[in-house]
């Protein structure tokens, strides 16, 4: 394993990676680019909307949930990359 002080990928990187392999799935970029624009922008919009929601209403996320999510988003980011080791 090695290390590179140019790039860094965090979950900002991880969550952007996962939302663009699911949105593939429903719309294929290639034959639809403004379909899949439109559905990007759709989920984050509502992403935006929740996370405003929340931060309004005070709600906040206890620790074990918060923690349960970061693995959930390990293990999918790492069984992607495993298929092509």
């Amino acid at each position: 394993m090695g290390t590179s002080r140019e790039i860094a990928i965090g979950p900002v990187a991880v969550v952007s990676l996962l939302l663009s392999s699911m949105m593939e799935k429903l719309v294929d970029p290639a034959s639809d680019p403004l379909g899949y624009t439109k559905l990007i922008l759709l989920a984050t919009l509502l992403a935006g909307i929740f996370q405003t929601s929340f931060g309004l209403f005070r709600s906040s996320i206890n620790t074990y949930a918060h923690v349960s999510f970061i693995i959930f988003i390990i293990s999918i980011y790492g069984k992607s990359h495993l298929k092509n080791v």
